[in-house]
């Protein structure tokens, strides 16, 4: 086994991506120079979507963000579907009312998002590195902005060992 790569126990997914997350990311133009643009921080809740359809064999997961821990600084962003097969894990969910899809294959331990949407399409990559560090990639191109590139890592937290008034999400310009 590499040291970057982690083997997800029993390769469930969906165990792993559970609880609360920091995501530190660095954007750059997505182009010839690769211009800094910003550094951003956020926290990523991910949690099991208990008001979602009951299918046999698969499991919803509710991913939300925002700037702290509490669940007024979080907004739901969207819950996906996780439906394993003999590929490794198949993902479906809905964005802006498009159906988007991803795939995590446990033997490279990565998972795609694909957000295929009218205006532009963004592709995320996340690479498990252990069991409480993750890298991220994301490619954001639409019809209006310069195409983007973000990047970084997001790291598992214990939301038990901050003060509800902490502020661990600090904005970086």
């Amino acid at each position: 086994m590499s040291a970057t790569r982690y083997d997800v126990p029993n390769g469930d997914l969906c165990s792993y991506l559970l609880g609360t997350w920091k995501r530190t990311l660095e954007w750059r133009n997505f182009g010839s120079t690769y211009k800094h643009l910003r550094t951003s921080n956020n926290v990523v809740l991910i949690e099991e979507d208990t008001m979602a359809a009951k299918q046999p064999g698969t499991r919803f997961l509710k991913w939300s963000f925002g700037r702290g821990i509490r669940k007024n600084e979080l907004t739901n962003a969207y819950t996906i579907q996780f439906i394993p097969d003999e590929q490794g894990m198949f993902m479906e969910w809905s964005f802006e009312g498009v159906t988007c899809h991803g795939l995590f294959k446990p033997e490279s331990s990565v998972a795609i998002f694909n957000f295929c949407l009218q205006e532009s399409l963004v592709t995320i990559t996340y690479r498990i590195l252990d069991a409480n560090t993750m890298a991220v990639c994301i490619i954001d191109v639409d019809s209006e902005h310069t195409p983007t590139i973000q990047y970084g890592n997001m790291y598992r937290i214990d939301p038990s060992k901050y003060h509800p008034d902490d502020d661990i999400v600090d904005e970086m310009n």
